[in-house]
């Protein structure tokens, strides 16, 4: 009954992103927008009171990352581009906080691959920037890699980084860069036949 308190509030806030993830499947984006605003508003007071929670920095950047989805199935890129960087701004202060936090790795590489879509992947409406895609899924690469080290059976990592190597084949046949672009799909090909 007290609405300050925070196992009411972090409850409140997981009701709140599991509407966005059922308004998600219908696509209701509007509702999927409202939603993750309440449950950030929500954990962003939990953040101010327990600052070094650092999977409440995290559940936030998960929701930001919805929003900015929502957003984008919208038709605002830009919006959707400062939720995606505002994702990987605070999984960056969780990892710099906590370097072995692996769902802070994680979220970044989904925070890369979002913002590289958004910039400049072909397959998708998107802003022209194919050199901003490239660092991007490049930077997801290169985290993906990382996680595997520790976790090599890993079939979603796996999975991940076969994903990672077809969007780079992907921004690259759309640069003309033949060479490059062959390279990437065949890496991507050889982790798939091994799945």
């Amino acid at each position: 009954k007290d609405p300050e308190n925070a196992a009411f509030q972090r409850a409140a806030a997981s009701n709140y992103k599991s509407l966005a993830y059922i308004f998600d499947a219908t696509g209701d984006y509007d509702a999927v927008v409202n939603n993750n605003r309440t449950a950030i508003s929500l954990l962003e007071k939990l953040v101010a009171a327990a600052p070094n929670d650092f999977a409440l920095t995290l559940e936030i950047s998960g929701c930001l990352k919805s929003l900015g989805d929502a957003i984008a199935s919208k038709g605002d890129l830009e919006g959707a581009l400062r939720n995606y960087r505002q994702t990987l701004a605070n999984s960056e202060e969780v990892l710099r906080a906590d370097p072995s936090n692996r769902q802070a790795k994680t979220m970044i590489a989904t925070a890369c691959d979002a913002i590289g879509t958004t910039l400049g992947n072909p397959n998708f409406t998107n802003l022209g920037d194919t050199d901003g895609a490239l660092r991007l899924y490049a930077r997801e690469l290169e985290i993906v890699e990382e996680l595997l080290k520790d976790d090599g059976a890993s079939q979603w990592l796996r999975a991940t980084k076969a994903q990672s190597l077809k969007v780079i084949g992907e921004v690259r046949s759309a640069r003309r860069e033949w060479e490059s672009a062959k390279e990437s799909y065949r890496a991507a090909l050889e982790i798939q036949e091994d799945l």
